[in-house]
């Protein structure tokens, strides 16, 4: 199994980026509760980030493959378009996590434009945090949205 992070490092509304300094703590402390490099994966797409053992993928048709891949357990991202694709290729087992440290979901979550349920044409699951938690807490809450522990996190569908 695996899971992606989308890391988002542009000019265009930089409010919704978040530090690729952070992403690789959040990997650091993920790692050690998953054994990293042996039963489970961690991908990176957008900007690379500089944290071994995490791939990054560069293009976008082998991102959308992977989503598409029943081993996908989950694709961990701040407000950005990136995250689209799960909506059409993904499935039951994916479940899409949206650090939304803006609260622009609530804020537009009529919208489709905002991942309202609407553009979800798959079985995936998603949830937003209106925040953005510390590296370790994050960690924690992947750990138990995708399902590698029991959870703590609400099971509420889009």
């Amino acid at each position: 199994p695996f899971m992606i992070i989308v890391n988002r490092q542009t000019p265009n509304h930089p409010e919704k980026n978040i530090p690729a300094e952070y992403w690789n703590e959040m990997i650091r402390e993920f790692s050690k509760f998953v054994g990293m490099g042996g039963d489970f994966e961690v991908f990176t797409f957008g900007d690379p980030l500089k944290h071994p053992p995490a791939v990054h993928v560069s293009d976008f048709q082998t991102f959308c493959s992977m989503v598409a891949n029943p081993n996908c357990r989950g694709v961990i991202a701040p407000c950005t378009g990136g995250v689209y694709p799960i909506f059409f290729t993904g499935h039951a087992k994916s479940k899409l996590l949206i650090v939304d440290q803006n609260g622009l979901v609530e804020k537009h979550g009529d919208s489709p434009s905002f991942y309202n349920n609407c553009i979800n044409f798959t079985e995936t699951t998603g949830m937003v945090l209106g925040h953005l938690p510390d590296p370790q807490s994050l960690a924690i809450d992947i750990r138990d949205f995708i399902d590698l522990k029991p959870s703590r996190l609400s099971r509420d569908k889009w």
